[in-house]
């Protein structure tokens, strides 16, 4: 190109390619990991592109304008993200705009899929829980009942006569056993445990055991009636942390608490400190939902958390109705009285028991006083056989060093009832904590007399009436031969005293209309 202006010539040089009309690029779908964070997703190889439109689905940005190569970077990503992207290329050389569409696939994390299978023509109940989604390998697989304190270690090939191995091979990430003949015992909830390892840098890595829960629902015949649950008890100690758990038979998917106030909380994860957002005011708490454990833990608590909370779940293999807990929560100090108020039977052990309220803590001592004002000091040495003042001593089985102060009253009176006070230090704590127990007098108190011992009573008050008769027959012959006019009445108490000790008394009278003489005349006798 040459251009002339008076004397002078200016000439320019540009140099023409033709492209291919054919523009190629990778069509393979892209995967990402859900859940990953920055994740920067290349929608082509065409590295020579001056911008990219990008039509993203499922989302509320609609579209976004990139410059130069086609990339996007996701500050998460999410199953939402997966499905067809739709790009249009602006290319040098080209006018109109190249469209490009890849598929983008989010990949589910790994899981255990759980399970049973009841085959009743063999007889044989299989429970299973098989490892999804991953690329690490199974290295054992144990099950165990939760009514056992044992489980059982599951190998390809190995039985002992009623459990063994089911599955296709630890090769195909399958965990199962095999049950013959179930009985009702081996229904109900069972936890299986998976181990995991992977390869790091040339290298097998051990990972943490995946553990779930799996529900075997017993036939028919086997099932009994639900006994009602009764609702389980919290301290919280104003502005400090309490925890709230609750807990189903099956792997769960979610769960969340309602307060008294109808304020509603689902837990989240805890952040490390110095995250953002890490300044919580309440996170999840327990062994993961997987396990059917929930539980939040508030980082103060106020006067708002007395009284009853529901603890909802929802079952991750099942839809329907939430599984719910009823919990009951009470503002103390740091030493609490299990139960406010208690009724106890004469003459029966009536036990009065507080203990920490934030876990398990040591105390430094325990005290009791009691409603007659009568101080107690008590601790393990304190047993039965060394009871103060032969009646009172500390509740077996409990220790000050897991936060128990708990007494024993042997024989329960009248004395023992009223307003007991429990009272010690926690460790760590410079104040003394304190609580009060209300124990009343039951309404049943006093032994019971038996059937057979009312029976009994009854034939011998009935035997001693034949007797006073046939002795009276015998000094003055028969008195009753009016059979119309004549009757006998015989009247039995039974009177228990406090110390449920009975008698009776029979008392004999003839009406004919002539009892002024006779009723003496017995009487005398």
């Amino acid at each position: 190109m040459t251009a002339v202006r008076g004397n002078f010539t200016y000439v320019g040089v540009s140099d023409v390619f033709v492209l291919d009309p054919n523009v190629t690029y990778s069509t393979q779908p892209i995967e990402v990991e859900d859940g990953a964070e920055n994740a920067k997703i290349n929608l082509t190889n065409i590295d020579d592109s001056s911008y990219c439109f990008v039509t993203q689905p499922f989302t509320e940005i609609s579209s976004q304008l990139v410059s130069g190569n086609c990339s996007v970077t996701l500050e998460r990503t999410s199953r939402a993200i997966q499905g067809t992207w739709n790009a249009l290329l602006g290319l040098p050389g080209r006018v109109a705009e190249f469209k490009v569409q890849r598929q983008v696939a989010v990949k589910v994390p790994e899981k255990l899929d759980v399970g049973y299978i009841h085959d009743t023509q063999t007889n044989k109940l299989h429970v299973y829980c098989n490892l999804q989604h991953t690329q690490r390998n199974i290295t054992f697989c144990r099950f165990q009942h939760n009514t056992e304190d044992t489980g059982y270690n599951v190998l390809d090939g190995l039985s002992d006569g009623q459990y063994s191995y089911f599955g296709r091979g630890f090769l195909l990430k399958e965990c199962g056993i095999t049950i013959e003949r179930p009985t009702t015992e081996h229904y109900g909830t069972w936890k299986c445990s998976v181990g995991v390892q992977e390869m790091e840098k040339d290298k097998v890595v051990n990972g943490t055991p995946m553990q779930a829960l799996v529900t075997v629902p017993a036939p028919q015949r086997f099932r009994r009636a639900d006994e009602p649950q009764e609702p389980r008890s919290f301290f919280a100690q104003k502005d400090k942390p309490v925890t709230l758990s609750c807990s189903s038979h099956v792997s769960l998917s979610y769960c969340w608490f309602q307060a008294p106030d109808g304020q509603q909380y689902t837990p989240v994860p805890k952040l490390e400190a110095g995250q953002e957002g890490s300044e919580q005011t309440y996170w999840y708490a327990g062994n993961g939902l997987t396990m059917g454990d929930c539980g939040i833990t508030f980082a103060n608590s106020t006067e708002e958390f007395a009284g009853t909370w529901t603890c909802h779940m929802g079952a991750s293999q099942e839809v329907g109705l939430e599984h719910t807990n009823t919990l009951q929560v009470r503002l103390s100090e740091a030493l609490a009285a299990d139960v406010k108020k208690i009724e106890a039977t004469v003459g029966d052990v009536a036990t009065v028991y507080c203990r920490t309220a934030d876990g398990n803590k040591p105390l430094d001592y325990c005290r009791f006083v009691s409603p007659a004002g009568v101080g107690l000091h008590v601790d393990a040495s304190v047993t039965a056989d060394r009871a103060i003042l032969g009646k009172y001593y500390f509740t077996p089985k409990r220790s000050l060093d897991y936060g128990d102060c708990s007494l024993n009253i042997v024989s329960f009176s009248d004395e023992d009832a009223g307003v007991w006070t429990c009272a010690a230090v926690v460790a760590d704590d410079s104040v003394e904590s304190k609580d009060t127990i209300e124990v009343i007098r039951s309404s049943n108190s006093g032994r019971k007399v038996s059937r057979a011992g009312i029976a009994g009573m009854s034939i011998g008050a009935a035997l001693l009436v034949f007797v006073i008769a046939g002795y009276t027959w015998k000094r003055q012959g028969l008195p009753w031969r009016n059979t119309s006019s004549s009757r006998i009445v015989i009247m039995s108490e039974l009177q228990q005293s406090g110390r449920t000790s009975a008698s009776s008394s029979s008392t004999v009278s003839w009406t004919d209309g002539r009892s002024d003489n006779r009723n003496g005349q017995l009487a005398r006798d």
